[in-house]
């Protein structure tokens, strides 16, 4: 069996992330720093609020000048008088709003039945120093409840089975002091907040004049009715943007007050006004935009009296001084490495950056392709004449990791109820499912499990091969879960930039080579090349993967045949399966000897014009010997013979109805 998490252990990054979290969640509970200054608060607008209304709560850390990569936290609740709001509806499960403290968040549950939230985050490029939102909290009390609250689970500073804040360096625990909040509820009408949040610039002011180059920025947000969303924060200095995530950025909170200060990227200019626009919104979606102008330039007293106030030669030094600035803030726009070295080095050192981002998008594509062992099997089988085996996707238990049998995994069109092919997984998990190309919907369901749904989009026949996990019905919060999805959204949002990601590769090769023409240049896009045309030879050399049933009369596919499987050893059956509308199935097996055996109305089988495929004559005489070897697929096309004219009349009619043709690739002719 295949394990469907090896293909993912080149996501560096997202196993770096995993592994700072298992960190946390499994830390030596003697591991703790002896200076504890990191803590959780909650914080809301208001400690006074009205009954069955929605209201946001604030999770603030603080490291209390530690620098900190990953933190993790668990608040407890009343379920009986709270209830948590879904800030995720396409998402299984309730989830809280993740914050902008770390880089990522996993393990982002709320469990209403025990009254439990928890919430992981860590990064792996950016440290946290400071304060920051962890998290905001949507909820609304229970009917006729007068009081509830929030309460974070820390058992004090050394134990690290609580809620924990990880040292950047050492990974011990520095999480000393925690502020949990209580709320009362009365009768009233829930407020309407329809303004935006108010912005308030401390430093510099508006029409300020002579603020210091090197100057910080420092400006207040503020919304009293359902409080900030920090996250939609957005600022422009100068043109150049900074948000929440920016190292350059850095706030406190207060209540529903966050105080933002900025240290610029780059100095204010002295010759030229500077402007700042500050666009946020508050949690009920409205959104508030100031800004301000400062440096305003004076009225200048040395200009000549002759009355030509700008000589011609001081006109092109300004033009030129001009371009020079747009270039430099063309490059300034580029992270600083980068930037210099395009400034430094020219037209070569931009075709080394080139060369560089090209040989990072081929290799992406490269692992991304590959990663598949079909697309393997088909290179491989390309160059070295081996046919490969036969591929299945496998039904997987969320927790073990070990196959799941008899689960029913069914196949329809998307967006209908119309079932296209029906399949039950074997002792090994193991299923097929033959699909013309299009878009459908999987659903695999086990008595044991919690239905699975999948879309699935395939660009051409062939068999799916997808491994499904299923999810045990338990009612605990399971850690693992968080990680496998988040391993599974990075997956999918690869797959999707994939195409991107090789185009903008190939033409930055192009250009690389054209700005920079040496031998590596030349190699890299080479590679391009080649690995187009290897794709182009895989995709013309994919072997059908699935058997079929023709009309022996007619050369036309039969749908709705039943195929059966025996052990010619045993003369149990193996497995069965229906055709489709296509006349296709798919069995997969072990290698053997077998004997198959295909049913159909109107039709007699084994057909007379069956060739290739030995009788069984020792025990049953009715069934087709096929020998299954390593390496070889059940890719058999079975014959049927028509009992009269009008069966193979009616095979006819229904094809030219549903716009079929004769299969080319059928090895039988019509007599």
């Amino acid at each position: 069996m295949k394990n469907r998490f090896s293909e993912k252990t080149s996501f560096v990054r997202i196993i770096v992330l995993t592994v700072v979290l298992l960190c946390i969640g499994f830390a030596n509970p003697y591991q703790t720093k002896a200076a504890t200054n990191g803590s959780f608060r909650i914080t809301a607008p208001s400690t006074t609020l009205v009954s069955n209304c929605e209201y946001f709560a604030n999770i603030v850390i603080n490291t209390g000048g530690d620098n900190s990569n990953a933190a993790d936290i668990e608040i407890t609740f009343d379920p009986a008088r709270l209830e948590i709001l879904d800030s995720d509806t396409s998402v299984p499960g309730k989830q809280i709003q993740m914050g902008s403290a770390y880089e990522g968040y996993l393990g982002n549950m709320v469990d209403e039945s025990t009254g439990r939230i928890r919430l992981l985050g860590a990064s792996t490029t950016r440290i946290l120093n400071g304060e920051a939102v962890f998290g905001i909290i949507k909820f609304r009390s229970r009917p006729a409840v007068t009081s509830a609250g929030f309460s974070i689970k820390f058992d004090g500073a050394g134990n690290t089975l609580d809620s924990n804040i990880a040292d950047s360096s050492t990974s011990y625990d520095i999480l000393g002091s925690v502020e949990n909040i209580s709320f009362t509820f009365g009768s009233g009408s829930c407020p309407t907040d329809t303004s935006g949040p108010i912005i308030i610039f401390v430093q510099p002011k508006n029409n300020e004049i002579s603020y210091p180059p090197n100057g910080h920025i420092i400006i207040k947000v503020s919304d009293p009715g359902t409080g900030i969303n920090i996250n939609t924060l957005h600022i422009n200095i100068n043109g150049e943007i900074y948000l929440i995530t920016s190292p350059e950025l850095s706030y406190e909170v207060s209540g529903s007050e966050y105080t933002i200060e900025i240290v610029p990227k780059n100095p204010f200019p002295t010759d030229q006004p500077s402007t700042i626009i500050v666009r946020v919104e508050d949690n009920s979606g409205n959104s508030s935009t100031e800004s301000i102008v400062f440096n305003m330039l004076q009225q200048r007293e040395d200009l000549p009296e002759t009355g030509i106030s700008t000589p011609v030669d001081k006109v092109i030094t300004d033009t030129i001084n001009s371009l020079e600035n747009i270039f430099k803030r063309i490059t300034d726009t580029i992270p600083g490495m980068l930037g210099q070295i395009i400034q430094e080095a020219g037209i070569a050192g931009l075709g080394s950056i080139l060369s560089a981002l090209t040989l990072i998008a081929y290799g992406i594509a490269l692992l991304f392709t590959l990663r598949s062992p079909k697309h393997l099997f088909y290179l491989f089988g390309f160059v070295f004449g081996k046919r490969s085996k036969n591929p299945w996707g496998i039904i997987i238990d969320g927790n073990s990791n070990k196959p799941v049998a008899f689960a029913n995994v069914r196949l329809y069109i998307e967006g209908s109820r119309a079932v296209v092919n029906e399949k039950v997984s074997d002792l090994d998990g193991r299923y097929g499912l033959v699909a013309s190309a299009g878009k459908y919907r999987l659903e695999v369901e086990h008595s044991d499990y919690k239905k699975e749904i999948v879309s699935i989009e395939i660009p051409e026949t062939g068999v799916i091969t997808r491994d499904i996990v299923l999810r045990p019905l338990e009612s605990k919060m399971n850690f693992f879960r968080g990680i496998r999805k988040g391993l599974e959204n990075f997956n999918n949002s690869m797959n999707k930039l994939l195409p991107y990601i090789f185009t903008i590769g190939f033409f930055s090769s192009l250009l690389a080579t054209i700005f920079n023409p040496v031998v590596t240049n030349f190699l890299i896009m080479t590679c391009y090349f080649v690995f187009l045309i290897l794709q182009a030879i895989a995709s013309r050399y994919k072997l059908k993967e699935w058997g079929s049933v023709f009309d022996s009369s007619s050369n036309l596919l039969v749908p709705n045949t039943l195929v059966k499987l025996f052990d010619t050893k045993t003369w149990k059956l193996i497995d069965t399966q229906m055709t489709d509308e296509k006349g296709r199935f798919g069995l997969f097996i072990q290698p053997g000897e077998y004997g198959l055996l295909a049913v159909a109305q109107g039709y007699s089988f084994p057909s007379k014009k069956q060739e290739d495929l030995p009788l069984l004559e020792e025990k049953y005489q009715s069934l087709l010997k096929v020998d299954i070897k390593e390496g070889k697929k059940l890719d058999v096309d079975i014959l049927l013979d028509p009992l009269g004219e009008a069966t193979a009349k009616k095979l006819q009619e229904k094809f030219t109805s549903s716009k079929g043709n004769t299969i080319q690739d059928s090895p039988f002719g019509v007599d």
